[in-house]
């Protein structure tokens, strides 16, 4: 199993998700929505080179998984094991390769 590092940009991300959720429909649904994520990274962190589509436009070696109306980003390092968290956005957002930019 790869290690897993979510990126400050992907935590904030989550912690952004939470409170709308939280806010529109409630903490229980939030934290069931949060536990659904980690969840999912889990399980890919599993498989790391199959975590997801290529999106080159997005940068390099990104890879995107979905999850309900969200979309998670990754970058797999395969010499360190390690499976990095980019972002977490919703699906409907206008992604740009600007978004990923450090």
């Amino acid at each position: 199993m790869a290690r897993i590092i979510v990126s400050p940009q992907a935590e904030h991300d989550l912690a952004q998700i939470v409170d709308e959720i939280s806010d529109t429909a409630g903490p229980a649904v939030a934290g069931n929505l949060l536990g659904r994520i980690v969840a999912v990274i889990d399980k890919l962190a599993l498989v790391p080179n199959a975590s997801g589509r290529l999106v080159p436009a997005l940068g390099k070696e990104i890879r995107c998984h979905a999850i309900g109306s969200y979309n998670v980003y990754l970058r797999y390092d395969e010499a360190a094991d390690v499976l990095l968290v980019v972002r977490v956005l919703h699906g409907r957002r206008n992604i740009t390769a600007a978004l990923f930019e450090k």
